[in-house]
């Protein structure tokens, strides 16, 4: 109905004047309710996905939260915009999704999941997962890597650490120095569900990698920029680096680079 294209619409409107920062109040209100909406009478579709409801419940605690105190068009026209914001804001959102995340490893702790590798199994043994390689192989090479993907091994090594990844991923980025080492299993997990596992999973990767970022120091897209400007790279610290590379092959080497700190502002929170 003409109605629905409207809402939607409506959704789309005030999701880009919610990121541009403009009239935010209001805009963040009407995306709460447009997307609340369409959440309520897609139900049938909607109520067993997890993220719909995170996104749902985020959008309801984006209308408290001052997120347009800077690098906002509303933050611009004022003469001295602020650049903090209450800590309480970060850590509700960070406990969102700790909690989605963490929530989503223990569902997995059950026979069918840690047992019989279901539906990691199931999904291993689509057309489409095989077709992902059939431009880098040749057909005989094909043959053992579909041998690979139906094996039980691989469908129980994906299932376990699918696990230990949502049950530990929200600890480690919490802290400094295991962040950016959450940051990179974040990505892969996310990239491998996306262009390997499943065919349908759309936008959700994007979503989980780039709300990952809310567990960065809030001053991060400053230094962002001036790392653009004059970019250098660290040394990573040898002891953290070698054991973790060890203990976790290649990727546990980023765990020889800390996050830093905050720099702090001298005007107060708003």
């Amino acid at each position: 109905p003409a109605c629905m294209f409207l809402i939607v619409g409506i959704l789309g409107v005030s999701a880009l004047f919610v990121m541009l920062g403009y009239f935010y109040r209001i805009a963040s209100l009407t995306l709460f309710l447009a997307w609340g909406y369409l959440y309520a009478v897609e139900s049938t579709r909607t109520y067993w996905m997890s993220y719909y409801y995170l996104e749902l419940l985020v959008a309801f605690l984006m209308i408290w939260m001052p997120a347009n105190s800077c690098f906002s068009l509303e933050a611009f026209r004022r003469k001295q915009p602020s650049k903090t914001v209450p800590f309480w804001s970060i850590f509700l959102l960070r406990t969102q999704f700790v909690v989605m995340y963490f929530y989503a490893g223990v569902a997995k702790l059950n026979a069918d999941w840690m047992i019989d590798s279901q539906p990691v199994r199931y999904f291993f043994s689509q057309s489409h997962v095989a077709n992902t390689f059939s431009g880098l192989f040749s057909p005989d090479q094909m043959i053992g890597i579909k041998s690979i993907l139906t094996s039980n091994g691989l469908s129980e090594f994906i299932s376990i650490s699918g696990a230990v990844f949502d049950l530990s991923v929200g600890g480690l980025l919490l802290f400094r120095r295991t962040r950016l080492f959450g940051l990179v299993l974040m990505i892969l997990f996310h990239g491998f569900n996306h262009s390997i596992l499943f065919d349908d999973i759309l936008w959700f990767p994007i979503l989980g990698i780039a709300s990952a970022m809310v567990f960065l120091e809030p001053d991060w897209p400053l230094k962002l920029w001036r790392w653009l400007q004059k970019p250098a790279f660290t040394k990573p610290e040898l002891k953290w680096a070698l054991p973790g590379a060890i203990l976790f092959p290649i990727v546990g080497a980023f765990l020889g680079w800390k996050g830093q700190k905050a720099q702090k502002v001298s005007n107060v929170s708003t």
